[in-house]
């Protein structure tokens, strides 16, 4: 049984580690944007790396237990999206 699907029938508690809305809250502070309109992008198939964008900036965040406990951690610093063409 996969970890996702593990973490679904046991509880989101329980070792499954942090939330999406728990980064969406993170991102929201780095990118100082609204958290309805940060927009999360997957970079991998296991969801342990995001890219989030909002309010003309992005930034990456991946899952590290460097700390004993499960986190999100920014892998790449805020910048400011290019302009459209």
């Amino acid at each position: 049984m996969s970890r996702a699907v593990l973490c679904l029938v046991v509880g989101a508690g329980v070792g499954c580690g942090p939330s999406l809305e728990q980064l969406r809250w993170r991102a929201s502070h780095d990118l100082s944007c609204p958290e309805g309109t940060i927009m999360m992008t997957p970079l991998d198939e296991d969801g342990h790396a995001w890219g989030l964008r909002g309010c003309g900036k992005s930034a990456s965040y991946a899952v590290s237990d460097d700390s004993g406990s499960d986190e999100w951690v920014m892998t790449k610093k805020p910048e400011v999206d290019p302009p459209a063409p």
